[in-house]
């Protein structure tokens, strides 16, 4: 019998392969950073199928499922496909809401392997923008009926969060965008309550600065329509506005809204100590994930132009610096998780030297191995979004977007020809411009 040559007990045969276990994974959590670069490699280039290729072939395992189906819906809708993507990211939606609740077995997992065995449910802010994307495709689609839907839905997963989660969870372009699709189903006073909110949400983590200028000028608006005086008086001291926005201007003419990802979100990167240490002259390792530092890249503002009316592109949430914020918020348990598993497998360690000096070192090897940083985060998703709001008289139009470097240079522009301008009604663009310096390398 296998168990009698070992000579070593049910215990520590245990332990053993608890440790052991953990080597199934230590390649697949090795390579995802390099799967998230080359998914962003594609994109560059403008091959949005061709990285969907990729992520079909680097699907991962169960509990990467919700990661994968969060980058498919994503690469999906860069391909046009926003019904396609919509079914991805409600299976993604569906499968977060099981996963919520970890289990127990993925709780001892965690802390005898390393946190890659738990089922990914996203950040706070990935679970927000998921709901974020599921309106934008319903408007690219026209379904305005399924985008109010998809905004109620977001309401309620932003009341689950924490008051400390909902700062790290894209609240203020969430509230922003259900304020505009309020106001575009005739629902005024709701959308004023969104832009109230997204203005609280806003503040709450940048100050006054942070309030994009349109949301400030859309709180005017709306309160001034609805004759709240003491709150336009309030906004007008706070914003330093001197003229008031008038809706009178607005009358007989149609809204084109442009909303626009520049860039890449930032890929998780591993880190690690190695020490050999005790009587025993054993390997500990402590692996947690971090960021590289910004790339160099050129400050973009974005214009958009039709015909003789131009407007700047306001910022509506820098994901990368939300996705960096996040990660430091999640760092002290992070390894508070990595320091545990040093004790726990280290215990393991030691009931196999108790019966086998070879073992032992066996183990301390799988130990280290298994020892690796969760790197996973949904990759796929821009660097910083924009909205930019045009009201023109009714007419067919040539919009042009152009992305502008130091000193105005024009680094790209993209025209939409035939965009049909109804009185009253509302256009949307939608549009993800990469740029060469997105991917970043470790």
């Amino acid at each position: 019998m296998i168990f009698k040559r070992l000579a070593i007990g049910w215990p520590s045969l245990l332990s053993l392969l608890l440790v052991l276990a953990g080597g199934g994974i230590t390649a697949g959590c090795a390579t995802y950073t390099e799967t998230s670069r080359s998914l962003q490699e594609r994109l560059v280039a403008g091959e949005p199928e061709q990285a969907l290729q990729i992520l079909e072939k680097r699907a991962g395992g169960r509990e990467d499922r919700v990661l994968y189906l969060l980058n498919k819906g994503m690469l999906l809708r860069l391909a046009g496909d926003f019904a396609a993507s919509n079914q991805v990211l409600e299976e993604a939606k569906e499968l977060i809401d099981r996963l919520v609740v970890i289990s127990i077995s993925e709780q001892t997992a965690a802390l005898s392997v390393n946190d890659a065995k738990r089922s990914y449910i996203g950040d706070p802010y990935e679970r927000i923008l998921l709901h974020l994307y599921k309106t934008l495709n319903y408007l690219a689609l026209a379904d305005y009926v399924a985008a109010r839907v998809e905004i109620l839905q977001a309401d309620l997963a932003l009341g689950q969060l924490s008051e400390q989660e909902r700062k790290l969870g894209a609240e203020g372009i969430m509230r922003y965008l259900s304020g505009l699709v309020f106001e575009q189903t005739g629902e005024r006073s709701d959308a004023l309550i969104a832009y109230r909110k997204a203005f609280a949400a806003y503040h709450s983590t940048g100050g006054v600065a942070a309030i994009p200028r349109s949301l400030q000028l859309d709180l005017l608006r709306l309160a001034r329509r609805q004759g709240l005086d003491d709150e336009v008086r309030r906004y007008r001291d706070l914003f330093g506005v001197e003229s008031l926005p008038d809706d009178r201007t607005r009358q007989g003419r149609g809204e084109v809204t442009v909303i626009l990802g520049t860039g890449l979100a930032p890929v998780r990167q591993e880190q690690s100590i190695n020490v050999l240490a005790g009587s025993n002259a054993r390997w500990y390792r402590v692996a947690t994930p971090f960021y590289p530092p910004r790339r160099a890249a050129p400050e973009v503002e974005i214009r958009v132009v039709a015909n003789d009316e131009e407007v700047m592109a306001v910022l509506g949430e820098d994901l990368d610096n939300l996705a960096r914020r996040a990660l430091e918020a999640a760092m002290p348990g992070i390894t508070g998780r990595a320091l545990a598993r040093l004790v726990v497998k280290g215990s393991a360690i030691r009931e196999v030297e108790k019966n086998d000096q070879l073992l032992g070192i066996m183990a301390n090897i799988a130990a280290v191995a298994s020892e690796r940083a969760d790197t996973r985060s949904w990759v796929t998703l821009p660097a910083r979004l924009h909205f930019a709001r045009l009201y023109l008289p009714p007419g067919r139009y040539e919009i042009r977007v152009e992305w502008l470097g130091s000193g105005g240079r024009v680094l790209m522009s993209r025209v939409y020809q035939g965009v049909e301008v109804q009185p009253e009604g509302v256009v949307y663009i939608q549009d993800h411009w990469i740029g060469p310096w997105a991917v970043e390398r470790g």
